[in-house]
């Protein structure tokens, strides 16, 4: 075996929080603390954009996420929107354009889920609402 370094095919270089807002009803901010917390069913949207850089060999990958509370009520509980942006290098002469859209359609994203998770959790932890984790 040899003693060379083996890189990934994708790397992350850096990522940040383009949008975090977290919106909480006042009816949902003076709710009692001593009540019990019930479920609540929240819709829960995640979207990802991959953009190529293939002079740069470099993508941006942008991963957003929505969580809207599932209720009948006009009056949402609270509103979650987070947007992060990845920007990776992509190593490999990678022919087909196609293979490397794949790529890092599901690997960069794979890898930026992480962060948008631990984002969302925070953001709702700052709001002093019910954290919400998402799932792996």
């Amino acid at each position: 075996m040899s003693s060379e370094q083996v890189l990934a095919s994708i790397q992350l270089e850096r990522y940040y929080a383009r949008r975090l807002s977290v919106q909480v009803s006042e009816e949902s901010a003076f709710v009692s603390a001593n009540q019990p917390k019930g479920s609540l069913d929240i819709d829960v949207s995640v979207k990802h954009k991959v953009e190529i850089a293939e002079k740069d060999k470099r993508a941006r990958v942008t991963s957003s996420c929505t969580l809207l509370p599932d209720t009948d009520s006009p009056e949402r509980p609270f509103r979650i929107h987070v947007e992060l942006i990845g920007f990776f290098s992509y190593a490999g002469s990678e022919e087909n354009e196609e293979e490397l859209k794949r790529l890092l359609n599901v690997n960069a994203v794979a890898i930026l889920y992480p962060y948008l998770r631990a984002t969302v959790t925070a953001a709702t932890l700052a709001a002093n609402i019910q954290p919400i984790i998402l799932p792996t």
